[in-house]
């Protein structure tokens, strides 16, 4: 072998280590070899962005809405991941003829339950619970109290875009530490309400969740 061929050999065999699982993926009992081993990590924590805009998708549906949420996903979990974290986010323009029109903030906690039966699954139902303490503006004669808070739940699906771009998911992970990618589609039902006023709206929230090992 020339010193030449031997040079060229040398990013494949770094490329080959690179592409070998870590030993913990082998030591996990429930490591499956026929998935590609940087789908089958498991998940530490998760950043979540989703919007909702106001007669989207339908004439009916409530806006505008911006959130962010980062969840610590809990370990040793078998039938589906329970998460939980904190949420910052606000609200423009709720409710057309309101005389609400300048941004309001919400913050707050979620608990979500994602269910996964096996690993680098499609498509993934999602639901969780939230409680938002927001402040509005007086935006209106009707507003005397601004504070409230407010309970809520949503529920939609989950893409795993992993499952769809393996190469990317590869990369990702070498580079990121990321484990998983979703776009996600849910309902979210909640009231804001006070001393004065109470409006239930529906909001339609779209996003995008990213998990981390």
């Amino acid at each position: 072998m020339t010193l030449f061929s031997t040079l060229l050999s040398v990013p494949d065999v770094v490329w080959a280590e690179e592409d070998s699982p870590p030993q913990s993926i082998l030591d996990d009992p429930d490591y499956d070899p026929s998935i590609p081993w940087y789908q089958s990590l498991k998940s530490g924590w998760g950043l979540h962005l989703r919007t909702a805009i106001r007669n989207f998708p339908s004439p009916g549906a409530s806006g505008n809405l911006f959130q962010l949420s980062g969840e610590w996903i809990l370990p040793f979990q078998k039938a589906g991941l329970f998460s939980i974290g904190g949420t910052l986010g606000g609200v423009m323009d709720l409710q057309s003829g309101f005389g609400i029109y300048s941004l309001f903030p919400m913050v707050g906690g979620v608990l979500r339950y994602q269910l996964k039966v096996f690993k680098n699954q499609p498509l993934v139902p999602t639901f969780a619970v939230s409680y938002d303490y927001y402040r509005i503006p007086n935006g209106a004669d009707l507003i005397q109290t601004p504070d409230g808070n407010q309970a809520g739940f949503s529920y939609g699906i989950m893409l795993n875009l992993s499952w769809l771009d393996q190469v990317t998911a590869r990369d990702a992970y070498r580079s990121l530490g990321m484990t998983k990618a979703y776009l996600t589609a849910e309902i979210f039902n909640t009231e804001f309400q006070n001393a004065v006023f109470s409006l239930i709206p529906e909001f339609y929230v779209f996003g995008l969740r990213l998990e981390f090992e």
